[in-house]
């Protein structure tokens, strides 16, 4: 009796695991399906990303080391090199905020444009306005399909 209930237990157990693994099975090719990429991409794309933004942080870093380093008065140029670096800082995590964390990026041109922003030493604004109309033309291409 006691070996038929532990055996019941392991086949309940076992048939929810099988349950689960087909239930996130299918979301994750719906997921596939849906974006047209597989999570693994979107989790290298995320990658890249966060990796252009450490890039960035490093710099800040480095530069403030080195203006901490200085004994005597820092030079201006240095102050103006870090005050750069801190608004292109600013500037590339809101463009990440605003488009790799809110919505999935389906559109590979859209996300070569992104990551060649990232890897810049500074974002213009004929940058941002190139990088919007990409994404503009990718929604009513999305809306177009719907």
């Amino acid at each position: 009796m006691i070996v038929w209930g532990y055996h019941m237990r392991v086949s309940y157990l076992l048939s929810i695991t099988l349950f689960l693994s087909l239930v996130s099975g299918a979301y994750a090719d719906h997921k596939v399906a849906y974006t047209g990429l597989a999570p693994v991409e979107n989790q290298e794309f995320e990658d890249q990303v966060d990796e252009a933004i450490i890039k960035d942080k490093l710099k800040i870093i480095k530069l403030e080391e080195k203006i901490a380093d200085t004994t005597k008065k820092v030079p201006p140029s240095l102050k103006l090199e870090l005050m750069k670096a801190k608004v292109n800082l600013e500037m590339k995590s809101k463009l990440v905020k605003n488009y790799v964390r809110t919505t999935i990026i389906q559109n590979v041109k859209v996300r070569r444009e992104l990551l060649r922003l990232l890897n810049k030493q500074s974002i213009n604004i004929e940058d941002l306005i190139a990088l919007q109309k990409l994404v503009n033309e990718e929604k009513d291409h999305q809306r177009a399909i719907q």
